[in-house]
């Protein structure tokens, strides 16, 4: 049940800009909102809707949309996906891994197009009166004990209290952070992977049944994973993949190669593999979406005097975690909840902030580069040990095993 209420409970009329329109910026902004603080959202791209792949959210980062009343929205649109069945590229069951069950965290984990998260959080934003001013692309910023400005590329600028640096992995207000706070400036880190998926209409696969096939299966072999479900909402089936590259094929070959291309790299990788995956690659027109996998080493701060970064400013994790969204969500939890107790003492919001959220994100970051290991390619004992210890998970994972990442909860929001 949602909690959502407007609380205009902050003690000084700051003015917050925030860089990124993404998942992280709007989330921001109507914690903000909630608390008092009016936000100016600036994105750097014009608003294109139903842009983007699929994403797993996870049941903490639906108990944060939840406290702003989206999740019911949001939750209409997606499929429910409480385990994972993974299996071996023989087709034989290695096990089904929980993944956030409703009975015990309030909310499932779900599968949903990245856009419905996106344009409900801009929806929202728009009804509680915050702007967004597109194509705004930040050049640099400047702060002082007193204001802080960001420059823009068409030659206009902005003055505010705070900003927010919720402007993605590659983020120029975390140069500004790291810069002004006596660091080096930290580049993302190329993981090795490309993750490529797309969507598929029932009806070009109309001999597979969704009601016979596991909310999502992923299939683990020599040459990687594939990875597929159904969501119910659209009457569409959802797949993904990877490639391993250089990061020079990642950021050109395979970005600028032809669909029918890449499918038929896909089916050479896959096409042998227990149905329905050579079904679905076949019945693949594209486009599809290509996503070279980066994340981010931990940073040594995350704010500056008047300026903060979230999401994958922040912390970048790969997607192979299923947390990026739910953890960026959680990060505007808490930096509203920072502020309205902090007063008028911002920094002190950003430190209790930071303290706050360090330690979880950098376990989740490491998590999800250890299992992007395990999608790399692989020989045969390499394979035949990871299917040992698959199904040795499956055997001994307890729903409760995962409470620290799913059971998550920002108190008081």
């Amino acid at each position: 049940m949602s909690t959502a209420t407007t609380n205009p409970t902050h003690p000084s009329p700051l003015k917050a800009l925030i860089i990124g329109g993404g998942i992280a910026g709007p989330a921001c902004a109507l914690f903000l909102h909630r608390v008092g603080i009016h936000a100016t959202i600036y994105e750097s791209h014009q608003f294109i809707t139903n842009i983007g792949g699929i994403l797993g959210l996870a049941p903490n980062g639906l108990r944060v949309l939840d406290s702003l009343g989206l999740a019911d929205k949001i939750l209409k649109q997606a499929s429910v996906t409480e385990e994972m069945m993974m299996r071996n590229h023989y087709g034989m069951t290695l096990g089904a891994f929980p993944t956030g069950k409703r009975s015990r965290y309030g909310f499932p984990s779900i599968l949903v197009r990245r856009s419905v998260v996106h344009e409900t959080l801009v929806q929202a934003t728009k009804e509680a009166g915050i702007t967004i001013e597109y194509g705004k692309k930040v050049l640099r910023v400047e702060e002082t004990d007193e204001k802080v400005v960001v420059y823009f590329d068409d030659g206009a600028a902005a003055q505010g209290d705070i900003l927010f640096g919720c402007d993605g992995i590659r983020s120029t207000v975390r140069d500004h952070v790291l810069a002004f706070s006596g660091h080096e400036k930290r580049e993302p880190h190329y993981t090795g992977l490309v993750g490529v998926g797309g969507f598929i209409p029932s009806s070009l696969v109309p001999n597979i049944d969704p009601k016979a096939e596991p909310p999502v299966i992923m299939t683990h072999g020599p040459s990687g994973i594939f990875a597929y479900g159904y969501l119910h909402a659209n009457n569409e089936w959802i797949w993904w993949s990877t490639f391993e590259a250089t990061e020079e094929q990642a950021r050109g070959d395979i970005r600028s190669m032809p669909d029918d291309e890449l499918l038929r790299k896909l089916f050479a990788k896959h096409g042998t593999w227990p149905s329905p995956i050579p079904e679905l690659i076949k019945a693949e027109t594209g486009p599809m979406v290509r996503l070279p996998i980066y994340d981010v080493d931990p940073l040594p701060v995350w704010h500056s005097g008047r300026v903060v970064l979230t999401g994958d400013a922040a912390h970048a994790v790969a997607p192979h975690s299923g947390q990026g969204v739910s953890l960026a969500l959680e990060d505007a939890a808490v930096l509203g909840k920072c502020l309205r107790e902090a007063g008028t003492e911002v920094r002190a919001a950003f430190v209790a902030y930071e303290n706050a959220r360090k330690a979880r994100v950098t376990m989740v970051v490491e998590e999800g580069r250890r299992r992007g290991q395990a999608k790399k390619e692989m020989g045969f004992i390499a394979c035949w040990i990871r299917d040992i210890v698959m199904m040795v998970m499956a055997w001994w994972l307890t729903d409760s095993a995962l409470d620290e990442w799913f059971g998550y909860t920002v108190d008081g929001i």
